[in-house]
């Protein structure tokens, strides 16, 4: 009865992917813009080193997925 468009469910992949980008987007700003507000005296170079190693692990893996 109903047709099978392959395009649609391309753009349904694609419009998949590319909201898992804006929420990698928005978690790296939110998280930039946290440590922006960190008074100088309060920074914790390891915890900055070890979140900023987490985030770069999973933005590889999401580009190695898709």
């Amino acid at each position: 009865m109903f047709k099978s468009y392959p395009e649609i469910e391309n753009t349904r992949s694609d419009l998949f992917v590319l909201k898992m980008v804006w929420d990698f987007h928005d978690v790296v700003g939110s998280t930039y813009q946290q440590w922006k507000e960190t008074l100088y005296a309060d920074i914790d170079v390891d915890v900055l080193l070890k979140r900023n190693k987490a985030l770069s692990k999973q933005i590889r893996k999401f580009g190695q997925e898709y």
